[in-house]
Order: structure tokens, then C-alpha cells, then sequence
């Protein structure tokens, strides 16, 4: 399940998405871009992609675990940058099983990474930040989820 909400208030434009199925963001960004240019003129910024010449980074930093209800995520160091695994657990686990996704993550610019499932075409965001008490957070798929251990 996918839900997309775009507010372009000087325009007094206003679309919703809410669909089921895969490739979700790639249905969001081509309607919505067609939509937006034609009844406001206005142009939808390019899909993110990673950064072409990365600034160095401490895959450290970034690497661990970081669970929320419902999902764990593991971040580990690969051959070629970071890679991370995201499992259902608990009660959403129990309805929708507990296969593991696989995930690819790049650079993009600075704490902001760009995310993409093996297998599959389209980057997503991924941004790493920490709270004034110094707490690790990753949010990535609409919501933030605390790293549990380093």
C-alpha cells in the first residue's frame, strides 16, 4: 500500500494517490508530474539518484540496528557502500511473514542517502539524523526508526 499527498497552495492544487501494488513511486511520480505541469505548470523534481561523485563518508556512522514496532532494519558496510535489510516482526510479521528486503544504499548528500531494493529500478530516500540527546534516527519509507545498537 502506497499513499501520496502533493499541496501546491499559490496553485490551489491539491492530489491524492492511493494505490496497492508494486511500483507505487514510479506510478506517483509520472501521473503526478503530468498533472502538476498540466493544470499548474509546474515541474516535479527529477527522481532522486545517487550523488555521481560522492563525498567521502564513515560508513560508522550509519551502520547498526534500528527497530520500530512492526519492522527491524539491519544497516551493515558492503563491497560497495552500505547495504541494509528491513524485516517485518511482531504482529505484521505474523500477517504478512517475515521475508527480508534487501536494499542498496548510496550517497546522496551529506546524512541523505537514496535507497533501492534489489532487483528493482527507482531510488528512494533515506536520511540519517540525530536528536538533540544524540539518538540515531534512519527515516526511510515514510517513517523514523531509532537505531537500537551500533
Amino acid at each position: 500500500q502506497a499513499a501520496f499527498l502533493r499541496i501546491l497552495p499559490d496553485a490551489g492544487l491539491s492530489a491524492a494517490l492511493l494505490t496497492n501494488g508494486g511500483h507505487t513511486r514510479e506510478l506517483f511520480e509520472d501521473l503526478f508530474r503530468d498533472v502538476f505541469d498540466e493544470l499548474a505548470g509546474v515541474e516535479l523534481p527529477a527522481r532522486p539518484e545517487p550523488a555521481p561523485s560522492p563525498a567521502p563518508f564513515e560508513p560508522a556512522d550509519y551502520v547498526g540496528r534500528y527497530a520500530r514496532v512492526g519492522v527491524e532494519m539491519s544497516v551493515e558496510e558492503g563491497e560497495d557502500g552500505l547495504k541494509a535489510t528491513m524485516r517485518p516482526t511482531g504482529a505484521l510479521a505474523a500477517t504478512v511473514g517475515d521475508d527480508p528486503m534487501h536494499f542498496t544504499l548510496r550517497p546522496f548528500d551529506g546524512n541523505a542517502f537514496v535507497a533501492r531494493e534489489d532487483g528493482e529500478d527507482t531510488w528512494s530516500p533515506a536520511v540519517f539524523f540525530d536528536l538533540a540527546g544524540g539518538r540515531r534516527y534512519l527515516h526511510f519509507g515514510v517513517r523514523a526508526t531509532p537505531r537500537i545498537e551500533a
